[in-house]
């Protein structure tokens, strides 16, 4: 073998694919396999157009463009109706824990009160003085809203 006969580096493994003239954007399906959310289904959209417009094109070179578009427009068509319900999720998951925080804090506010009266009933109480203690590092993690 030939040192002109060894593969070079950048030809070694997968070859980049070259796309017949005109078809070049068949490679944003690659690119969007990398992304996620509106930067997929933009790209994904575009693509979709570009079907439609050069389906001449791929026809010549022995594609289906309608296969193309059926296929692609179903899949973007359940990647939005996905993409709605996890964002209503997320909004319903945010409101949650939003309620949570709220009702931590007032039960915060609850233990305070109850601590505060036993504090005035037993003020050397070592298991009082403890609550208090329990209490401050509490208040540090659910300040009152005033």
């Amino acid at each position: 073998m030939n040192p002109q006969d060894e593969l070079r580096p950048e030809q070694a493994g997968s070859p980049a694919h070259q796309f017949p003239p005109g078809l070049e954007f068949l490679s944003a399906l690659r690119r969007a396999e990398k992304l996620e959310g509106d930067e997929k289904f933009a790209l994904l959209s575009t693509f979709l157009q570009n079907v439609r417009d050069f389906s001449d094109r791929l026809r010549q070179h022995g594609l289906d463009p309608n296969l193309i578009i059926a296929s692609l427009q179903l899949q973007l068509e359940e990647l939005g109706r996905a993409e709605k319900v996890v964002a209503e999720h997320e909004n319903t998951l945010l409101h949650s824990m939003a309620d949570v925080a709220e009702s931590t804090r007032n039960l915060v506010d609850g233990l305070e009160a109850v601590i505060t009266q036993a504090a005035e009933e037993r003020p050397f109480d070592p298991e009082v003085q403890e609550w208090q203690e329990t209490l401050e590092e509490l208040r540090k993690q659910y300040p009152k809203l005033d």
